[in-house]
């Protein structure tokens, strides 16, 4: 039976235990901790912490002390027994936590960022509101964990299971995601900045009305058949080596970013872009079969080696538009009716 921090501190400090990360000794970095692997636990299998109403952090007692305000608890590593559950609020800042068991664990506003969590185990933990900027997350288990509202940009997740997992809220600001289902998310919650998807499905999404900043990308075998994106900015977004069957793009605004919004060998057939503007963008060998162009504006876009023959283009505005056939809109009259094909 686990106990919760709480009750741990009430009863006997023989009696508090800890988890697996710290009963074999933890790696943290980071100056707010200064922590040195070997004196973790010390040389009489003792670890050493502080903890307040909010926040537990392990220390290095032969270095460093609790301060004002903190209580000092200690523990002996190897006693077997029932574990500590509740490290909400704990600050483990740049850690080495990988192949760790955290399941069932409580780390609601616990500062995880820039650490190693790769081959973790999150199993139904607690995560609300924790700080996991810039963590590296691989082949790890986040089953049924709950993660709303936390802190996760610039992470890098891939191959990991985050079936039944809570992402409402989460900040994937610059975030990238491989190979990640995410079927089940509704991505009207979370805040996509710069966010780059990986062989990811999101198939009949709806990003509508976003903004999805800079550089975003769903590429490398990412599958958007029918995702919207209807009234959405994005800036230098990747959609390269994708399936976007029937996505709609309707009065979107497609800019550059540091690189042109493309969709290199992808596959839009049936796609929508009605009204769509498109500034600065590549469709090199897309496939273009009935392409809904009606009444876009393509400002210096590339169709290099793309059959634009069985694309609806009534009403197109060409603007320094690099034709199928490599040459140039304003070489015809600002149009490229009549090169349509490479």
């Amino acid at each position: 039976m686990r106990k919760a921090l709480s009750s741990v501190l009430r009863s006997a400090k023989n009696q508090i235990k800890t988890i697996g990360l710290v009963a074999i000794g933890v790696v943290v970095g980071g100056a707010s901790l200064a922590v040195v692997q070997a004196a973790i636990p010390d040389n009489h299998g003792v670890i050493h912490g502080c903890y307040t109403t909010t926040s537990v952090k392990i220390i290095d007692s032969a270095t460093t002390s609790c301060s004002s305000g903190e209580t000092a608890i200690s523990w002996n590593s190897e006693t077997k027994g029932n574990y500590l559950d509740d490290l909400t609020g704990v600050e483990l800042e740049q850690s080495d936590l990988r192949y760790k068991d955290f399941r069932n664990i409580k780390l609601n506003n616990a500062h995880l960022g820039a650490s190693k969590l790769d081959g973790s185990d999150f199993t139904n933990a607690k995560l609300k509101n924790a700080q996991l900027a810039g963590t590296s997350i691989k082949n790890s288990k986040l089953n049924n964990a709950n993660l709303s509202n936390t802190d996760l940009s610039y992470a890098i997740i891939s191959n990991t299971n985050v079936s039944g997992a809570n992402f409402t809220g989460v900040n994937l600001t610059g975030a990238q995601l491989t190979n990640i289902n995410v079927t089940t998310w509704n991505f009207l919650g979370i805040t996509l900045d710069g966010t780059m998807f990986h062989q990811i499905n999101v198939d009949g999404k709806d990003f509508s009305g976003r903004n999805l900043g800079g550089n975003a990308s769903f590429d490398s075998g990412s599958s958007l058949i029918g995702t919207n994106f209807t009234n959405t900015t994005m800036y230098g977004t990747l959609f390269n080596d994708s399936n976007l069957t029937n996505a709609v793009f309707v009065s979107s605004i497609l800019n550059s970013g540091s690189t042109p919004t493309s969709f290199n060998n992808s596959n839009l057939t049936d796609a929508d872009f009605t009204s769509a503007e498109i500034i600065s963008g590549n469709f090199q060998n897309t496939n273009l079969t009935n392409t809904n162009f009606t009444n876009a504006v393509f400002d210096n876009v590339f169709f290099d080696g793309s059959n634009l023959t069985y694309a609806n283009l009534t009403g197109v505005t060409w603007i320094n538009v690099r034709c199928p056939d490599l040459t140039y809109s304003y070489d015809h009259g600002d149009t490229c009716v009549g090169h349509l094909v490479p």
